[in-house]
């Protein structure tokens, strides 16, 4: 599912969900990765083995540990949401408000692994991401993230960790905002027009806050205040949106529906 906003300078903000099928793929590449390290592995337990048995096992036993959660874990948050299958394909990770993945994230994401496709063979993270309206696995919906297919535009995704303060004066709008029916993409199109603002033409500027506020309003059903700028009324719109999920976290709870 496609989602964007086109200006005079090409296609600013753009993001496009990831299908199952893509997704696969590049899990298949990853698995082929580990596979291939996997028999370096067999290997080196052939040598120990030699020496000892019982050491040969636990070596090995620990190093598939680590590749199979550790590999996805630190390179998705070392490489902002990519491993070697997910580059290949052209996917990344972020996360529910379009920012990139922190540990936390992808770690949660790993150990989901059990269920999403060891004891399941992927068949829970099939079901899960074509139950899913934004075809997130289980382990992306613990996790609060979900995956794109990467645009060859330069502002496709944030790659930079921001916060979006309330604006002055604004906290009572803020608080009375009900944003359950904002979904994940649009909250990941405000957050990224909000830090690519300083690349914009004022033209373009004016054009992208316009369009996307109406889109938002249209969405939560929530009009903006009358005379309210509307690049002031998407800022509102994420400041709820990280309020709401900070809350969420600290919380221990899944995120607010839609966030």
């Amino acid at each position: 599912m496609e989602r964007g906003i086109v200006t005079p300078e090409g296609v600013i903000l753009d993001f496009e969900r990831a299908g199952i099928a893509s997704r696969m793929l590049a899990r298949m590449i990853d698995t082929f990765i580990l596979v291939v390290a996997l028999g370096v592995l067999v290997n080196l337990a052939a040598t120990l083995a030699l020496a000892s048995s019982t050491f040969a096992l636990v070596v090995v036993l620990v190093l598939v540990f680590a590749l199979i959660f550790l590999y996805p874990m630190a390179l998705e948050t070392a490489w902002r949401g990519r491993t070697v299958g997910k580059y290949v394909v052209g996917l990344r990770v972020i996360t529910i408000e379009g920012g990139p993945v922190r540990l936390r994230h992808s770690a949660i994401r790993s150990m989901m692994q059990i269920i999403d496709i060891l004891i399941t063979f992927g068949g829970a993270a099939v079901v899960s991401a074509l139950t899913n309206a934004e075809g997130q696995r289980l382990g992306d919906i613990a996790a609060g993230t979900y995956v794109v297919r990467e645009r060859r535009s330069r502002s496709m995704i944030a790659d930079r960790e921001v916060d979006i303060p309330t604006p002055w004066g604004m906290q009572p709008i803020v608080d009375s905002l009900d944003i359950s029916s904002l979904d994940i993409s649009q909250a990941a199109l405000i957050r990224s027009f909000i830090v690519r603002v300083p690349e914009l033409s004022d033209d373009s500027r004016v054009m992208l806050a316009t369009q996307l506020a109406d889109r938002v309003s249209a969405s939560i059903e929530t009009p903006a205040p009358e005379g309210l700028h509307p690049e002031t009324w998407l800022a509102c719109v994420a400041a709820r949106v990280q309020q709401q999920s900070e809350t969420a976290r600290r919380s221990s709870l899944p995120p607010p529906p839609g966030i």
